[in-house]
């Protein structure tokens, strides 16, 4: 009895030892509620909520253990996101909200945060502002942050992404990004342009399953998206306008939803009046949005008639001067 006492003395001594970082905030206009702490799963690419606590007179403190960084971000009731690296050093904000808008007056951080807070985060996502974070912070965790949604969202060649990989530094090769990369980034080079496209088949609203395999011999667009995705809903109507316009005997397009709920994938359908054939297995992030190395929404696969990828992420625009060149009026 004395030595198993002893042991849960130790492994209780050694808990409480454990290093911590602590997140404080201090926001104006807010002076009751809850702050909820979650972050991107990037095993299922879900939300998953960390922790929550109350907020007393404008004022919040979560103790983490201390981590490698990685992106979370803080809801404040449930509404209002901010988003920010968490790494091994303590962090203290100072915001305000006003009229529900959030508004940062000043944040103390670690390293990896204060270069993320350098950035507009949408402008993370583009192409040219993605290559200098990826080629002039080689040696941060957020360069690989940025890598993770480059190379799914933009055409990089194989050879492009080995050099970028190549360039991160040892630190920036531990961390979780890197190793997410690397399975991610051998379902891209499978979906490379020029290699076939991954073959599947799910049901339509009508419950019938539908193989992209029986659309061979035509151009397909691919087009993956979700009725909760803002960017994918605004982008429906020129896609509509596009679609009305072309040969259905040369063209087609193939939606696949990353929908989990029937009612809102079918209201969305109704609602946009998306004329051609869409499918989901209503799983979410599925099995097909896997193979494609589809981890945000919208994106989209250009199929030539004999089943190979021609191109990825192409505009309204961009399709129509290229179905333009293949059969001009």
């Amino acid at each position: 009895m004395y030595h198993f006492s002893y042991l849960i003395s130790l492994i209780f001594l050694i808990s409480c030892s454990l290093p911590e970082v602590k997140i404080t905030g201090e926001v104006e206009g807010l002076q009751d509620g809850t702050v909820t702490l979650a972050r991107l799963d990037l095993a299922n690419n879900t939300t998953e909520f960390i922790d929550s606590t109350p907020i007393i007179n404008g004022r919040f403190t979560f103790n983490r253990p201390q981590q490698v960084p990685y992106l979370y971000s803080i809801i404040f009731n449930d509404t209002t996101k901010f988003s920010f690296f968490l790494e091994d050093e303590d962090i203290d904000l100072k915001a305000q909200i006003q009229d529900g808008q959030f508004q940062m007056l000043g944040i103390a951080s670690g390293p990896e945060d204060q270069l993320f807070r350098q950035y507009e985060i949408d402008s993370i996502f583009e192409r040219s502002t993605g290559q200098s974070i990826m080629r002039d912070h080689s040696h941060s965790v957020f360069a690989v942050f940025t890598a993770y949604y480059q190379f799914q969202l933009h055409n990089y060649s194989v050879g492009e992404m080995d050099e970028l990989l190549e360039r991160f530094s040892e630190k920036a090769k531990r961390s979780v990004y890197y190793h997410a990369i690397l399975p991610l980034y051998q379902k891209i080079k499978n979906t490379a342009i020029g290699q076939p496209a991954p073959t599947f088949s799910a049901p339509d609203t009508t419950g019938h399953n539908r193989h992209l395999k029986n659309f061979r011999g035509k151009y397909v667009l691919l087009d993956f998206w979700a009725s909760w995705c803002a960017p994918c809903r605004a982008e429906n109507p020129n896609w509509v306008e596009f679609y009305h316009q072309t040969n259905r005997a040369e063209f087609e397009i193939l939606g696949v939803s990353v929908d989990e709920n029937e009612e809102r994938w079918k209201n969305a359908i109704l609602l946009d009046q998306l004329p051609w054939t869409n499918v989901s297995l209503l799983e979410g992030w599925s099995a097909i949005s896997d193979q494609y190395a589809v981890k945000a929404v919208p994106q989209n696969f250009l199929i030539d008639p004999s089943g190979k990828i021609i191109a990825k992420n192409i505009s309204v625009s961009e399709l129509q001067a290229f179905l333009f060149t293949i059969n001009p009026i």
